[in-house]
């Protein structure tokens, strides 16, 4: 049974008796928190459900893309999975990117200067690991003065 068909089940003990997770999670003997992860699954449709199997992505791989909340970057995400072989750390890696990339294209006019910078610093410590990751010694730092931020890059 792959992970959407436990999930699917679970979903239709839950229907059948009018139970609660924490009952399900008793009669199963695993935790609450395991079974409403479970059900969170069964938040990706069809097509991501297939790809998802079809690639050959762990239950991780799939929470972790699932916070992700628009359907075509969820897609866009397990095709980069996929297609890059990564591991779940990798991924969590690129679905961290991909939500600060989206926070700032959202970020409406009168975002302030500090905020976004926040928004760079987070994007480049994702960038340095990911860099690690691969096996390149990669570190950022930062310095502040007057009213300038100074950002060192360092790789070999």
């Amino acid at each position: 049974m792959n992970m959407f068909e436990e999930a699917l089940s679970i979903k239709s003990m839950l229907g059948l008796g009018k139970m609660t997770q924490g009952k399900v999670a008793e009669i199963l003997g695993v935790s609450q928190p395991y079974v409403a992860n479970k059900l969170r699954l069964l938040i990706y449709s069809p097509e991501e459900r297939e790809k998802i199997l079809t690639y050959g992505l762990s239950e991780r791989h799939a929470r972790t893309i699932l916070r992700i909340s628009e359907k075509a970057a969820r897609l866009d995400a397990i095709e980069r999975a996929h297609a890059a072989g990564m591991n779940v750390a990798r991924c969590e890696i690129m679905v961290d990117t991909m939500l600060d990339e989206a926070l700032r294209n959202k970020a409406p006019e009168g975002t302030n200067y500090a905020e976004r910078i926040g928004h760079f610093e987070r994007s480049l410590e994702s960038s340095i690991s990911l860099l690690r990751e691969v096996g390149i010694r990669a570190r950022a730092s930062r310095e502040e003065s007057g009213n300038m931020i100074y950002f060192r890059i360092s790789i070999g």
